[in-house]
């Protein structure tokens, strides 16, 4: 499996990083949260049903990042049914008159799943409160006309606007393109937020998401509207 791999090279990547730069002040940060539903590009990644996830952030002033998050998951599906997702990533970000830009590369296993880890390119820019990117997957284990393959790009743009008393007001636009599927499973997703931090507790956030459809391929048949609450303490 590919996870290994990725992994070691991500922790060579971290060290070489670290002793190079050892001049400078990089920041090692762990979170960890609870979510009612665990909805990743609109589609639930639990069956409706609550996860606990938790992260570990390696950052460097020059820009350069690196981490691993995990979440349970459950997909319901006969033949694979993996029950975690273990995912690793690196990136860079930097800004041009006043224009931030990054640069991601992140792998998503699924370590007790078959075929179903898939790795992607992401690419972002940020100006004021809004950024628009995309992700390309750029290799997957998954088989035949299937979804999470090379060729997927998800597009997708969001607002993050500030309230008062603190507030933080989310919206997320996405589109995903998937590649061998005929435009068939194809579909828009959109998600509103409301967070807020509250001091030694963490980050609580109310959700709305929702998705148009698509094949079951792709989304399971869920377009169900979903709403969720979580709370995420970061270390």
């Amino acid at each position: 499996m590919y996870v290994g791999k990725f992994a070691t090279t991500l922790v060579t990547m971290m060290l070489s990083i670290s002793t190079a730069m050892a001049d400078t002040a990089p920041t090692v940060t762990a979170n960890i949260g609870l979510v009612s539903d665990y909805v990743w590009r609109g589609v639930s990644q639990t069956r409706g049903r609550p996860a606990v996830q938790g992260g570990i952030d390696f950052a460097d002033p020059s820009g350069f990042s690196l981490g691993t998050w995990a979440s349970n998951v459950d997909f319901d599906l006969p033949s694979n049914n993996p029950n975690y997702e273990w995912d690793f990533y690196a990136g860079y970000s930097s800004q041009v008159e006043g224009l931030g830009y990054n640069i991601t590369t992140a792998y998503y296993a699924y370590p007790n799943g078959k075929d179903s880890d898939f790795w992607e390119l992401g690419l972002s820019g940020t100006w004021d409160m809004f950024t628009v990117g995309l992700a390309y997957t750029l290799t997957g284990q998954a088989k035949g006309d299937n979804p999470f393959r090379n060729g997927d790009v998800y597009y997708y743009g969001s607002m993050s606007y500030p309230l008062p008393q603190d507030f933080k007001l989310g919206v997320t636009l996405g589109y995903y393109d998937f590649d061998r599927l005929g435009g068939s499973a194809d579909y828009i997703n959109w998600q509103v937020s409301i967070s807020k931090e509250v001091p030694y507790l963490g980050t609580f956030s109310f959700t709305y998401d929702q998705n148009d459809g698509g094949s079951s391929e792709a989304v399971a048949t869920d377009n169900d509207p979903r709403i969720w609450i979580g709370i995420k303490k970061t270390f």
